[in-house]
C-alpha cells in the first residue's frame, strides 16, 4: 500500500467526487417525513425559530442538538422538508468526509476512498440522512471526537483532546443517555493512546463546556438547568420510559444485526474482520498503531452498548435499537477499506460494486417501507380535508405531522382528533352530538395499533365500525424498481434462502389505511347494549 499526503491534490479531488457521489444518492433516495420522532424535532426547530420554548414531558422533543440546528437550517433555506432534513444531510456526509481524511493520513489515497464509499452505501448511513432524525448529526459527532483523539495521539497537539471533548459534549444535546454510554468506552480508549494521562483532562474541559452550555440553556428557558434530566426521571417512573416493541435488552442484539443480519450494514461487517487483521499486522508502525486504535474503537463500542447494565433489579442490558448500529460504522468502514485495498484491483472493485448495489438496493427497499408509512399519515390527512364535514380520529403521529404541514404553511386538516382519546370513550362529548359523520382512520403499523385501540377495530366493539374507503401509496419508479429486482432474485433462491428475504413480502402487499364510519352512540355503550345499537 503506498501511502499519500494529505496535501496533494488528488486526494481533495477524490474527496469531492466521493461526496458528490454520496450527496447524489442521498438526495435519490430521499425520504422526509415518516411520522415519529422526526415530527418532534421538525415541530420543536419552527417553535425554537418563532421564539417558542415550550415545556416538554418527553425527552425526545428536549434535544436541541436537533432543534436548534433545524431552526438555523429552516431560517437560512426556507420553510420546506428539504431544509429540515439538511442538518441530518450535512452530518452524514461530513462522517464519510471524517472518515476520507482517517484513513488517508495514515493508508492512503486507495484505502480512504473504499472506506468512504463503503460508508457511503451502507443502507443505515443512507437511511439515516435522508430521513429527519437525530442518528445523522449524533453519529458524526461521535466519529467526531474519536478521530479527534487519534489526531492528537499522532500529533500531540492539545487543542485535538479539547476537539474531542467538544464534540462529544455536544453529541449529548442530541441524545444524553447514549452520549453518557459512549463516554466510557471513549475514556478508556483516551487513558489507552494518550501518552501523558494528565492531558485526559483536556477532554473533560471541552465536554464540560459543552455541558455547561447545554445546563445554561435549559436554565434561561425553563428556569431549571436539569430539566432534561427531570423529565426522563418523571417518564421513567410513569412507565413511558419502559421497553417498546422495537427495542430489545438482549446482549447479542448487535452481534446478531451485524454478522447474521444484512439489513442495516449490509456486508461490511463481513468485510471488516479480515480488514481488522491485516491492519493490526501491518509493517508499518504508523499503520500498525492506527489499526490498534480502529479495532479496539470498534470493540469497545459493541462491548459497551452491548453489556452495560440498565437495571439491576430485574438485571437488564441496555436497551438497543437498529438505529443505533449507525455507531458502529465508521470503524467498521475503515477496516472493510484495508481489506478492500489489499486485494487484486479487479477483485477489489467487484467487491466495492457489490458492497455498493447491494448497499442501495436495501436503503431502496427501507425507503419504500418508510413511505408507505409516511403515506398512511398523508393520506388520512387528505381524507379529512376533503371530508370537512366529517370529524375523522387518526394516529397521533397523523396529528403531530398535520401540525407540522401547518406550521410549513401548507395546507392542514381541522378536523383530526386522536384514536386514543376515542378508545377511551364511554361518554358521547356534546361537541360530538351534532350529527356531524364521525370517521376513524386505522393502519396495523401505527403505534395505537396495540392495546385498546386495536380492540376496537378487531375486538367486541368491531361492530360499531363500517368500512367506508382505504388508500396505499403508490409506488414510486425507484420502489418499482427495488421490488422487481427483490420478486425476481426471490424467484432463483431456495426455499431456505428466501425465508432469510421474507421481510420484503409486506412489500408486495402493502396495508392501506382504512377509514370506518363510527356509530359514536354504539361505541360509548356497554358492549351488550352497543351489540343491540349496531342492529
Amino acid at each position: 500500500m503506498t501511502k499519500s499526503t494529505w496535501h496533494r491534490g488528488g486526494d481533495w479531488w477524490s474527496l469531492g467526487v466521493l461526496l458528490v457521489v454520496a450527496l447524489a444518492i442521498r438526495l435519490w433516495l430521499f425520504r422526509g417525513f415518516f411520522g415519529s420522532d422526526d415530527v418532534v424535532y421538525a415541530t420543536r426547530g419552527l417553535e425554537v425559530l418563532a421564539g417558542l420554548w415550550t415545556p416538554f414531558e418527553y425527552n425526545g422533543a428536549l434535544r436541541y442538538g436537533m432543534n436548534l440546528p433545524i431552526a438555523a437550517a429552516v431560517g437560512l433555506l426556507g420553510r420546506s422538508e428539504g431544509a429540515l432534513a439538511a442538518w441530518g444531510l450535512a452530518c452524514s456526509l461530513g462522517e464519510i468526509a471524517l472518515v476520507y481524511t482517517y484513513s488517508v493520513r495514515v493508508w492512503g489515497t486507495r484505502v480512504a476512498i473504499f472506506a468512504g464509499l463503503v460508508l457511503a452505501t451502507i443502507p443505515q448511513h443512507i437511511d439515516s440522512a435522508t430521513n429527519i432524525a437525530a442518528d445523522a448529526p449524533f453519529s458524526a459527532l461521535l466519529t467526531l471526537a474519536m478521530v479527534l483523539l487519534h489526531f492528537h495521539v499522532r500529533t500531540g497537539k492539545i487543542l485535538m483532546l479539547v476537539g474531542a471533548g467538544l464534540s462529544l459534549g455536544f453529541a449529548g444535546w442530541i441524545k444524553p443517555e447514549a452520549a453518557l454510554v459512549f463516554s466510557m468506552p471513549f475514556a478508556v480508549m483516551a487513558l489507552t493512546f494518550v501518552r501523558d494521562r494528565r492531558q485526559v483532562l483536556w477532554i473533560v474541559l471541552g465536554g464540560a463546556a459543552a455541558t455547561s452550555l447545554s445546563l445554561a440553556l435549559f436554565a434561561w428557558a425553563f428556569g431549571d438547568p436539569f430539566y432534561y434530566a427531570h423529565v426522563l426521571a418523571r417518564q421513567l417512573q410513569g412507565g413511558s420510559g419502559n421497553t417498546i416493541s422495537w427495542q430489545s435488552h438482549d446482549a447479542n442484539y448487535y452481534f446478531r444485526l451485524l454478522f447474521l443480519d444484512g439489513r442495516v450494514l449490509w456486508l461490511a461487517p463481513m468485510l471488516a474482520l479480515p480488514g481488522a487483521w491485516l491492519a493490526v499486522k501491518a509493517q508499518d508502525p504508523a499503520q500498525r498503531r492506527t489499526g490498534y486504535f480502529t479495532v479496539l474503537w470498534g470493540c469497545l463500542l459493541l462491548l459497551f452498548f452491548s453489556f452495560f447494565v440498565y437495571s439491576l433489579s430485574p438485571l437488564r442490558f441496555i436497551p438497543k435499537q437498529s438505529n443505533y448500529a449507525i455507531i458502529f460504522a465508521a470503524p467498521i468502514s475503515v477496516l472493510a477499506g484495508v481489506a478492500l485495498a489489499r486485494l487484486k484491483v479487479g477483485v477489489a472493485i467487484a467487491l466495492a460494486a457489490l458492497l455498493g448495489m447491494g448497499g442501495l438496493l436495501l436503503a431502496a427497499l427501507d425507503g419504500y417501507g418508510h413511505n408507505l408509512h409516511a403515506a398512511s399519515h398523508r393520506d388520512t390527512i387528505r381524507f379529512a380535508q376533503g371530508s370537512k364535514a366529517a370529524v375523522v380520529f387518526a394516529s397521533g403521529q397523523t396529528l403531530s405531522l398535520n401540525h407540522v404541514f401547518g406550521l410549513l404553511g401548507k395546507d392542514n386538516a381541522v378536523n383530526l382528533l386522536s384514536l386514543k382519546d376515542m378508545a377511551k370513550m364511554v361518554v358521547v362529548p356534546p361537541s360530538l352530538r351534532d350529527g356531524r359523520q364521525i370517521v376513524a382512520a386505522y393502519h396495523p403499523a401505527w403505534p395505537e395499533a396495540r392495546g385498546n385501540v386495536k380492540r376496537l377495530f378487531q375486538g367486541d366493539r368491531a361492530h360499531c365500525m363500517g368500512l367506508i374507503a382505504e388508500a396505499v401509496a403508490e409506488p414510486s419508479a425507484t420502489d418499482t424498481l427495488a421490488t422487481a429486482i427483490v420478486s425476481w432474485g426471490r424467484a432463483l433462491l431456495p426455499s431456505w434462502a428466501d425465508r432469510q428475504v421474507r421481510f420484503t413480502d409486506k412489500l408486495f402487499s402493502p396495508e392501506p389505511v382504512r377509514f370506518y364510519s363510527v356509530n359514536i352512540d354504539c361505541l360509548a355503550q356497554p358492549q351488550t347494549q352497543s351489540a343491540h345499537l349496531s342492529n
